[in-house]
């Protein structure tokens, strides 16, 4: 794994994480350190589930209320929910 200040650090564990996401068919939440770093993941898995055809929910913090968020995280059963 890349060291934590390299620039492509947050593409590395965001590619790392991706075969637990598919494993687990969503159901996961991703921290981020920064908002940059979230949003970075974001555009990533954005353009991963297209390139793969998933079709997981992808939340991101900010989209709404922590319990709205929460509440539509559990709702699914199958999200990825990306906060800071």
């Amino acid at each position: 794994m890349l060291d934590p200040n390299n620039p492509g650090y947050t593409e590395a564990v965001v590619l790392a994480a991706l075969p637990l996401i598919e494993a687990s068919k969503g159901r996961a939440f991703l921290l981020f350190t920064s908002l940059r770093a979230m949003q970075r993941a974001h555009e990533i898995l954005t353009a991963e589930f297209e390139r793969k055809k998933l079709d997981y929910p992808l939340m991101l913090q900010g989209e709404g209320s922590r319990n709205e968020l929460l509440s539509r995280f559990r709702e699914h059963g199958n999200a990825i929910l990306l906060g800071s």
